[in-house]
């Protein structure tokens, strides 16, 4: 009678990121692996480090070693478009005159 129920793709995960200058020399597969369980997923750029975290919740700091590093929550930049300024699509599919 039911399926295999899954998680929510986006709303069991919150994001969070971290700024240290001493990650950037790992790739994400070895950061991932220096983070607790509840990190899921990381992308590293320049010195920060985007952390997707099971839950809704975010941690305060995560420790990575002797290192203890504060996790600040991720708000993304909303999609605008290049061609007429809109918000909520990308140049490519615009339908308004530039």
């Amino acid at each position: 009678m039911f399926e295999t129920v899954k998680a929510h793709p986006t709303f069991n995960y919150s994001k969070g990121c971290v700024y240290s200058q001493d990650l950037f020399e790992f790739t994400e597969e070895e950061i991932l692996g220096m983070f607790p369980s509840s990190v899921q997923k990381v992308r590293n750029s320049s010195n920060m480090v985007l952390l997707t975290f099971f839950g809704s919740t975010l941690p305060d700091c995560v420790h990575i070693g002797p290192i203890n590093l504060r996790v600040k929550r991720f708000i993304s930049s909303p999609l605008q478009c290049l061609s007429c300024y809109g918000y909520g699509h990308g140049k490519s599919s615009c339908k308004e005159a530039s």
